[in-house]
């Protein structure tokens, strides 16, 4: 029983040590919400790892997407902080619908990390 546990435990931190992050330095995707309640993106890939078709799809429900914006296949790096939907101008992005979430919406930020 304990031979597996350390079976185990031993590649959990050789993954970690060999994917080049710490606990601490994990790549991130997510929003939040600034102060006075606008919503923001935030990317953090790990290290010197790039990314790439970063984009955010919005539907009401099970319905198509209705708002949002998506980037070409560009490779990108560093860390982005910007208001949900006002992707930096340097990207690009081509911009779906009103820009805006209304009730009972849901959004999906997504990339591809390279």
């Amino acid at each position: 029983m304990k031979r597996g546990f350390f079976a185990v435990a031993g590649v959990v931190v050789g993954v970690g040590l060999l994917s080049g992050c710490t606990a601490v330095d994990l790549p991130l995707t997510g929003v939040r919400a600034g102060a006075d309640g606008t919503l923001y993106a935030l990317l953090r890939p790990c290290g010197d790892d790039g990314y790439r078709t970063p984009g955010l799809d919005g539907s009401a429900g099970d319905g198509p997407f209705s708002t949002g914006w998506s980037v070409k296949n560009t490779k990108l790096s560093g860390d982005a902080d910007f208001p949900l939907f006002s992707p930096p101008p340097a990207w690009g992005a081509r911009h779906r619908g009103a820009q805006r979430l209304l009730p009972k919406d849901h959004c999906t930020l997504s990339l591809a990390i390279t």
